[in-house]
Order: C-alpha cells, then structure tokens, then sequence
C-alpha cells in the first residue's frame, strides 16, 4: 500500500467481541495505526495520547488500533484503556503485510536504549512487556485515510517508540 491508494476492506476481531469493518468508517477520516506487540509499553503509551485526542475532539477523530496478537492476549493487555476506538488484533499479519508493516531488530533495540525513560514510564503505567516474541520487532504504522478512503499519509516508524506526532493527527482532524 501507499499514499494515494484507496485503503481496502479492513475486518478483524474487537478486543469487546464484535468484527470491526472499516465499512462503517465510509464517509470519514480515520486513523489506522499498526501497534508492536500486545504488551509494548510504548504502543500503550502512544495509545493513551491517541484516547485524551478523541476524547478532547470528540466524534471528528476516528481511529482504529491494529495490534499483532491473539486475541485473548489482546485483551489482557488493553483493559487498562477506556476502548473509545476499535482496537482489534491481527493474529495472522493479514493487514501487516498488507500495509507493509516494516520488521527490525534494530529499531527493537534502538527504541530500548533511546527511549528508555518511556518504556520506564509505561511500565510504572502497568503495560509491562510479557511477551518474548518475533512480534516485538514489528515497527508502529500510522495510515491516514480521508473521507473518500484514500490513503492520504503513511507514517513508518523506525523503532517501536516512533509513532506518528500526535499533533500531525490533530492537523489531519482539524483540516
């Protein structure tokens, strides 16, 4: 996938139970953001930034939080979060490799020791890293689609930390 695209149909399992489809987005912008693994305490982090800008814009922001995981283990870690946007687990990489989720160890390891005050700050935050697998070396993706479902920005993260500005978000929501 790339700028410019239109996005395809997106359908995965809710953390609440249901099938989220990006059908019911038609008409709107969104988000679609490609989390590291279940348990990243950065991906949580960035996730609580994402939750205060919905719930400080309201219904103008749109997003969908994509995580590469079990389902069952998806929801363990997402208790923490007021769910007031889908997120969704992508057990098989379905949508990862579709969108071209980039894979490193460097950016595993450069995001520890460059942001290691952060991964501190999420843990205190209960978002421990559980997990010991390939799936912590996914790289966070940003997609923003417009109204019309074209593809519009895609951010690739270069560590795990690296999340697409929060207030480039803002700029899309707001124009």
């Amino acid at each position: 996938m790339h700028t410019g695209q239109h996005v395809p149909k997106v359908s995965l399992p809710t953390v609440n139970g249901t099938q989220f489809s990006n059908d019911v987005l038609e008409g709107k912008k969104y988000l679609l953001s490609f989390f590291p693994f279940a348990s990243c305490p950065l991906g949580h982090l960035y996730l609580e930034k994402l939750t205060k800008l919905k719930e400080e814009m309201g219904s103008r922001v749109q997003v969908v939080a994509v995580f590469e995981s079990e389902l069952d283990h998806l929801r363990k870690q997402s208790r923490k979060h007021m769910q007031v946007f889908p997120i969704v687990a992508d057990e098989f990489r379905v949508y990862y490799h579709l969108f071209g989720v980039k894979k490193s160890w460097r950016g595993f390891f450069t995001a520890f020791f460059r942001r290691f005050k952060s991964v501190v700050s999420g843990i205190a935050h209960g978002y421990f890293p559980v997990e010991l697998s390939r799936r912590m070396l996914s790289m966070p993706l940003a997609v923003l689609i417009d109204e019309k479902g074209d593809i519009i920005t895609m951010y690739h993260g270069k560590d795990e930390g690296d999340h697409m500005p929060v207030e480039q978000v803002r700029r899309f929501f707001d124009a």
